[in-house]
């Protein structure tokens, strides 16, 4: 049995006489009252007209409503996650040792064979939010990071405290000059006769 969408030219497993022509359609989908479309995928008998889905296709259409369902959860699609996951320097295997959910679980979130929970997900946004989570959360569970990751993220502390810093200089020099502003025009003021 082949395994790729395509599957153009292979005999119907249904008659046995007619080829297989494969087609991508757009199906409506709902998912906690949220409808939209999502693209599926199938193949047509030329001899007898059956609709079928092969493994491969059955496993690209799982995906395509999963990643629906996890948009309209407000979820991380599998794309984003892996974009994240990347970001971060991790492979996989290190991600699940860090975020957890299991040796293979980041292969499967990443291709949309499954949902991650809610709170895998908050985790994962905190994380992007301020990579400094997820140093604490390496300090805490004992792991060592990618030093490339490591070192990108205490340059970005480093970055942050010098604009804090330059920031409140700022304010000082604006509040000294304000200051003296004031204290020159309380000097010069002569009152109204």
């Amino acid at each position: 049995m082949k395994t790729e969408l395509n599957r153009d030219g292979e005999l119907c497993p249904a008659c046995g006489e007619g080829s297989l022509i494969s087609h991508v359609g757009i199906n409506t989908v709902e998912h906690e009252g949220v409808s939209g479309e999502v693209l599926l995928c199938y193949s047509v008998c030329n001899h007898c007209g059956s609709e079928l889905a092969g493994q491969a296709e059955t496993q690209a259409n799982k995906r395509a409503i999963t990643v629906f369902k996890k948009k309209v959860e407000g979820l991380l699609t599998g794309s984003e996650i892996r974009a994240l996951r990347k970001g971060f320097e991790l492979t996989q295997a290190l991600a699940a040792e860090l975020f957890g959910g299991g040796k293979v679980a980041f292969s499967r979130y990443e291709n949309d064979d499954i949902t991650q929970s809610a709170s895998m997900d908050s985790l994962l946004r905190l994380c992007a939010a301020d990579s400094s989570n997820l140093l604490l959360l390496a300090v805490q569970k004992e792991i060592d990071l990618p030093e490339s990751f490591v070192s990108k993220v205490k340059a970005k502390r480093f970055l942050n405290q010098l604009t804090h810093l330059g920031n409140s200089i700022r304010y000082d020099l604006d509040h000294n000059r304000f200051q003296n502003t004031l204290d020159a025009d309380l000097k010069n003021y002569r009152p109204m006769p």
